[in-house]
């Protein structure tokens, strides 16, 4: 028999299948986001919560899908399938196409350098020639991430 909750705050933990391909979850928001920055997305008592990508936490990195959510509202957060544009920390992307790109203490990065096995792919990079940059195109993979 399936648990059914009465309140009106209770979020399902099923992924849904977004417009445009990949697929999201519906997520409380414990502090408001930007449309393009990453956060990490991990199960409540409730469904699924969305806060600031920080270090020595745990969870599956995604990006709003429909633009900035304000602190305590439900949105759709992508979890998996492309999504241009996402934020990193300053010039923290130096990736080409089929790069890693990984969460690691806070934020997320890549770079073209020896992976150390610390930090845990939650992408993949969808562009040429980054070097330097704050944004990247990526396809996410709903990888749940480990940072140090």
């Amino acid at each position: 028999m399936a648990f059914v909750s009465n309140s009106p705050s209770f979020r399902s933990t099923d992924e849904v299948q977004l417009e445009n391909g990949g697929a999201g979850v519906e997520a409380l928001v414990l502090s408001g986001i930007d449309g393009d920055t990453p956060v990490y997305v991990l199960p409540s008592e409730s469904g699924f919560v969305a806060t600031a990508l920080a270090a020595s936490t745990y969870g599956v990195v995604g990006v709003p899908e429909y633009g900035s959510i304000a602190s305590g509202a439900v949105g759709t957060i992508r979890i998996k399938g492309y999504r241009e544009g996402v934020q990193g920390s300053a010039a923290a992307f130096a990736c080409g196409i089929g790069h890693a790109i990984a969460w690691s203490a806070g934020t997320l990065y890549a770079t073209s350098t020896a992976y150390t096995g610390y930090e845990h792919q939650v992408a993949i990079c969808t562009e040429a020639g980054l070097s330097g940059s704050t944004t990247a195109n990526m396809v996410l993979t709903g990888i749940v991430g480990n940072p140090i």
